[in-house]
């Protein structure tokens, strides 16, 4: 059984409420009880329904065009129990490796997408460890993101077994946590000792801190601007021990615990899973 996207309004496609008409040069690999998912021009799926018979018809087009016609009777289009924005799970569907344009994988009319794809869309579960590690990465300047790719590129070699997400994820969020998050808690430091020193000068106005290196082009760095950035991004007092752990902590606490699993858990069941074992 094959599973497939139908993009609604593509040139090639004509959608009707119990078939779908396909124009292509090619024989139409859609068979009968294979599934179709429904993809709006807003890129959104909403629908599925299960193949009951394909045809080709008779091609009524004009001379020397040498596209044919298929066509696939569905019983009815049902609803999927959640629109699934295309965008919003790029990172969580195998068949797109472009994250960043989802859509120029379903550029075309049709296309056939796994089983574990299929069953992504229908729960409408994205998956935790894969997400994380993705978005993450995607969200590290290149410079930085080279860097980790460097550093855990003798250790983990491969993303072919699933559980390889939850690795990465985990070293992804360490990896942050030493490069990025800590540098923001000096700099709060910093801005702080500096507010600290400006109320002992009398009759001084506040002004920020700037840094440079005086053998670099590059114009000097507003300190106090960057402090106010990782003090939003942290929250609250970032020297609280909770507040250094944050979300963060609690992620890789929740992908060590599962990292040697076979399956790659979704967020619904791992979210209920941890509620229920800090009970």
């Amino acid at each position: 059984m094959g599973n497939w996207i139908i993009r609604n309004n593509a040139p090639s496609i004509s959608v009707d409420d119990e078939r779908v008409v396909i124009r292509s040069r090619r024989r139409v690999s859609i068979k009968r009880h294979d599934v179709l998912l429904l993809l709006s021009n807003k890129l959104v799926f909403s629908h599925q329904a299960d193949v009951i018979r394909v045809a080709e018809r008779k091609s009524t087009l004009e001379s020397g065009d040498d596209k044919r016609w298929w066509e696939i009777s569905i019983p009815k289009w049902d609803l999927l129990p959640q629109p699934i924005d295309l965008d919003l799970f790029s990172t969580s569907l195998t068949f797109i490796r472009n994250w960043t344009r989802p859509k120029l994988h379903v550029r075309h009319g049709y296309r056939r997408v796994p089983e574990e794809d299929l069953i992504t869309i229908q729960r409408g579960e994205p998956f935790l460890a894969r997400e994380t590690y993705l978005t993450l990465s995607n969200a590290l300047p290149t410079t930085l993101l080279q860097q980790f790719l460097a550093e855990v590129a003798t250790s983990l070699t491969s993303l072919r077994v699933t559980r390889e997400y939850a690795l990465r994820s985990d070293a992804l969020i360490r990896f942050i946590e030493t490069r990025v998050l800590s540098i923001g808690r000096v700099l709060m430091d910093t801005q702080v000792q500096w507010q600290v020193l400006l109320q002992r000068i009398e009759n001084i106005e506040p002004c920020p801190v700037y840094i440079w290196d005086e053998e670099d082009a590059a114009p000097p760095i507003n300190l106090s601007s960057q402090a106010q950035l990782f003090r939003t991004l942290l929250g609250g007092d970032h020297q609280r021990p909770d507040a250094r752990i944050a979300q963060l902590g609690e992620i890789i606490e929740v992908l060590s615990a599962r990292s040697q699993q076979a399956d790659e858990l979704r967020f619904e069941r791992i979210f209920r899973d941890f509620v229920d074992e800090r009970r």
